[in-house]
């Protein structure tokens, strides 16, 4: 073979090499680009933001939650303190919170019902602080209530957040069942105190005529709420007139819903007539006056709806209601029956 020959073959063979198959291609720019794309399409971008989503999500609910968690932390830290203060407090300071948080409840909009108990608890205790003498302690049989050796007292809120003392003596007759009288109404706001004189005019009617209780347990009982009502004035409470007061003379008109009986005024007449210290006078066609000792008196005259009106004086002796019929039991068929 020609040498020219042999030269353009092993330049044949070198441009043989150079060819290049479909199934040799080697990657490319572009064919790196289209893959980046592929896996950055739209939907492989749905999927990663779902999942940040869902972490975030995640997130925020657990700071809610712990958010939520220092809010009823920090209520009850609130309402510990309170009741440490209330633990720490005297009666001005006592007052002062019954105002603010129940007479101005927007300033402790979130007491609790553990706080309340413990201001109404330690509030009545200072107002019947007098009974301590008679063994004042919280009653364990029955809640909101305090008892003494003698009798024993409730309490509650009523309307306006006012502060009502019921009172209850152990009946002398078994026939009949232990209940409350709501006796005393605190206005706590305006420092008033209201006296409910039906339900004092009741216990004359349960001493003497249904035989429920002891003219010595009444005796008692009489004793016991002058003395709260004389506490209560200290405290700075005005106390309104009533026919528990015992702290002054009476000079009292009251009608009875009874007729004036020939019967009744014919046993008063005798027991007059056979006392030294007590007569009997008739004043008009209709009436009546007893004369008792120490300048004490009562006066009864029929009026023309057919009751008793009634007058009681007793001169210079400080008397309630329940002193002076506790201590003329004849007088009472006048007023009750």
């Amino acid at each position: 073979m020609s040498e020219d020959k042999q030269v353009e073959a092993s330049e044949t063979k070198i441009n043989e090499k150079k060819i290049i198959t479909p199934n040799e291609a080697e990657t490319t720019d572009v064919d790196l680009v289209d893959d980046y794309n592929a896996e950055m399409s739209p939907t492989k971008e749905l999927e990663l933001s779902k999942a940040e989503i869902a972490y975030y999500e995640k997130k925020e609910q657990n700071r809610s939650n712990i958010v939520d968690m220092i809010q009823v932390a920090e209520t009850e830290l609130a309402d510990l303190k309170l009741r440490k203060a209330l633990m720490e407090s005297e009666f001005p300071e006592l007052l002062g919170y019954y105002q603010n948080l129940l007479l101005d409840g927007s300033k402790y909009p979130e007491m609790s019902t553990i706080a309340q108990a413990t201001l109404l608890e330690y509030i009545t205790y200072e107002l019947l602080k007098p009974l301590t003498h008679i063994g004042l302690k919280y009653s364990t049989s029955e809640l909101d209530s305090w008892e003494t050796v003698h009798f024993q007292i409730y309490y509650l809120l009523g309307e306006s957040n006012r502060l009502k003392f019921g009172f209850k003596l152990k009946p002398i007759n078994n026939k009949y069942e232990a209940a409350y009288m709501e006796m005393f109404e605190l206005d706590l706001k305006s420092m008033e105190v209201a006296i409910d004189d039906n339900q004092v005019l009741a216990l004359i009617r349960y001493w003497s005529v249904d035989n429920m209780y002891s003219s010595v347990q009444l005796s008692v009982l009489n004793h016991e709420l002058n003395q709260l009502l004389t506490h209560f004035k200290a405290l700075g409470f005005k106390v309104a007139a009533s026919l528990l007061d015992n702290g002054k003379p009476l000079d009292l008109h009251l009608e009875s819903a009874f007729e004036l009986s020939a019967d009744i005024l014919d046993s008063i007449f005798i027991i007059a007539m056979s006392t030294s210290e007590y007569d009997m006078e008739k004043t008009g066609d209709y009436s009546y006056e007893i004369l008792l000792d120490k300048e004490q008196s009562l006066s009864v005259e029929a009026n023309e709806q057919g009751n008793t009106n009634i007058d009681i004086q007793t001169g210079r002796i400080n008397r309630s209601i329940l002193d002076f019929f506790g201590s003329y039991p004849f007088l009472v068929p006048l007023m009750v029956r």
